[in-house]
C-alpha cells in the first residue's frame, strides 16, 4: 500500500505538470483532454474497487431471526429459563489458542451456539479469536480433558449449569462421554439443547483422586518409578539432567530454541512384553512463536520393517499449566527401535513414558507432584 499511494501521488503530480506544459506550449486543448482522461480513469477505477469492497456488506440475514421470541419459543417450550444458565458450552468442540492449539470440526455447532448466545445473552465458554489470552483460551480447551486433571475455568464459574448445545454431527469419545452427563431438554433433526451441571466435572477429577489412591498401594518397584507389573516393559526419561527453561516436573526438561532433535532412540530388549503401548510426554504451549512442534514417532522392526507416526500437538484437550499431553497408542514387540523426533521452535519437553497400556506406573517426579500414568497427582 506504500507503493501504491506514493506511486499515486506521484502520477498526479506528473500529468499536472505535463498539463501546464502543454498550457505553456499554446496546446491547452491537449492537456485538458489527459486530465480528463485520467481523471475518468481513475474514477471509474475507484467506482469498481467500491463495489467490489461493499458487495458484501448489505446481505440477508439467514442465521439471526431480527425477534429472540422463535427462537427462545424452545426454551418456553420446554418451561426452561434460559437465565439459568451461566454460559454455552457447544459441541462438536471449537476453539483456538493463539494460533497454537487449534480445533476446527465444531464450526457448524459455532454457529448454532453463536446464534443461542445471540438470542439468550449468555455468553460462550469457547471462543475463535486468535487474541485471547492463553489463560482463558487453554482453560476452555481444557473443559473436554481426561477426568485426572482438574478444570481450572471452573475457579471463575459459579454454580449454574452450562447450556449444552449440541448438533448431529459426529463426536469423539470425550465429547459423547460429556453429552452422555446432560439431560436434554429440547431437540430437532438440528441441534440438541441440554442442561449440564458442573458436578459432572468435579465428581470425575474426585473419582480419579480415590481410583489413584486405591491402586497406589498395589504398585510394586524400586526408586522413583512403580508398577503394578513385574514386567519391565515401560520406557521414563524426566530429563533431569537438561536445562530447561520452562519444566514441567522435577528439576529439569528439555529445552531448544529452534530445530530438530532425536528425544527417544531405543532397541527394545527380549523381556519387553509384545501388546499395544502408550507414548506420551508434557509439550509446553510456548507464547513466542506461532505452530506447535512437531513430533513423529518411528517404529523399526526386526524384520526391517518400518512405521512412521505423526503424534498429534495441536488438538489437544489434556492441558495443564501451560503443558499439554501428546500421546498415542502404538504396537511394540521385542528388538523393536523407537525413535522419536521433534521439530519447531522454542521446544519444551518433559516426562516422557512408554507403557503397556493395561499397567498402571507411577512415577515420583519430585517432592510435591507424582505422575500417574503420566498425569500429574498431588499426593
Amino acid at each position: 500500500w506504500i507503493f501504491y499511494y506514493v506511486f499515486t501521488v506521484y502520477a498526479a503530480l506528473f500529468f499536472y505538470k505535463l498539463y501546464r506544459l502543454l498550457r505553456r506550449k499554446g496546446i491547452p486543448v491537449l492537456g485538458t483532454f489527459i486530465l480528463i482522461f485520467v481523471l475518468s480513469y481513475w474514477t471509474i477505477d475507484a467506482g469498481t474497487n467500491i463495489r467490489r469492497s461493499t458487495s458484501g456488506l448489505l446481505n440477508k440475514n439467514e442465521k439471526l431471526e431480527s425477534s429472540d421470541s422463535e427462537f427462545l419459543a424452545r426454551f418456553e417450550e420446554a418451561g426452561i429459563n434460559p437465565n439459568q444458565y451461566q454460559a454455552i458450552l457447544f459441541l462438536p468442540f471449537a476453539n483456538t489458542c493463539g494460533d497454537k492449539l487449534l480445533f476446527e470440526k465444531g464450526m457448524t455447532a459455532f454457529s448454532e451456539a453463536m446464534k443461542c448466545s445471540y438470542h439468550t445473552g449468555l455468553p460462550l465458554v469457547q471462543s475463535f479469536s486468535p487474541r485471547l489470552s492463553f489463560t482463558h483460551a487453554l482453560s476452555s480447551i481444557q473443559m473436554l480433558a481426561d477426568s485426572a486433571i482438574q478444570k481450572t475455568r471452573l475457579d471463575a464459574m459459579n454454580e449454574n449449569p452450562l447450556l449444552l448445545v449440541c448438533t448431529k454431527e459426529k463426536i469423539n469419545k470425550s465429547e459423547a462421554w460429556l453429552q452422555s452427563k446432560a439431560t436434554v431438554f429440547w431437540e430437532d433433526k438440528y441441534i440438541t439443547l441440554s442442561t449440564l451441571p458442573l458436578s459432572v466435572f468435579r465428581e470425575s477429577h474426585q473419582n480419579w483422586l480415590d481410583e489413584v489412591k486405591r491402586k497406589k498401594i498395589t504398585l510394586t518397584g524400586v526408586e522413583d518409578i512403580m508398577s503394578d507389573s513385574d514386567s519391565p516393559s515401560l520406557i521414563y526419561n524426566g530429563f533431569e539432567n537438561e536445562l530447561g527453561e520452562f519444566v514441567f516436573s522435577g528439576n529439569g526438561a528439555f529445552y531448544a530454541v529452534k530445530g530438530q532433535f532425536e528425544l527417544l532412540n531405543e532397541k527394545l530388549n527380549t523381556s519387553f512384553l509384545e501388546g499395544k503401548y502408550e507414548i506420551s510426554f508434557w509439550l509446553y504451549v510456548d507464547s513466542r512463536h506461532y505452530d506447535m512442534p512437531g513430533a513423529t514417532l518411528k517404529i523399526m522392526r526386526e524384520d526391517n520393517s518400518f512405521q512412521e507416526i505423526r503424534l498429534n500437538t495441536r488438538e489437544v484437550h489434556d492441558v495443564y499449566n501451560h503443558w499439554i499431553r501428546v500421546s498415542g497408542m502404538i504396537d511394540l514387540h521385542p528388538n523393536d527401535r523407537l525413535q522419536l523426533i521433534i521439530k519447531g521452535d522454542y521446544i519444551s519437553v518433559d516426562d516422557l513414558l512408554v507403557r503397556r497400556a493395561e499397567s498402571n506406573i507411577l512415577v515420583k517426579a519430585s517432592d510435591n507432584m507424582e505422575l500417574f500414568n503420566n498425569y500429574p497427582f498431588v499426593p
